[in-house]
């Protein structure tokens, strides 16, 4: 399931997570469990 197919979230917010995740995910796929949590971490303090 995509963001586009979640039933609970708005245009809105699916555009911005698109977008946050574009100018803030790294180009290199992390295994790194610290890494993904401050991401996380940073999207929730933007949104």
């Amino acid at each position: 399931m995509s963001l586009r197919d979640s039933p609970s979230m708005s245009t809105r917010g699916i555009n911005f997570v698109d977008r946050w995740m574009a100018e803030h995910l790294p180009n290199v796929i992390t295994e790194d469990p610290v890494a993904v949590s401050d991401l996380a971490d940073e999207l929730m303090s933007m949104a």
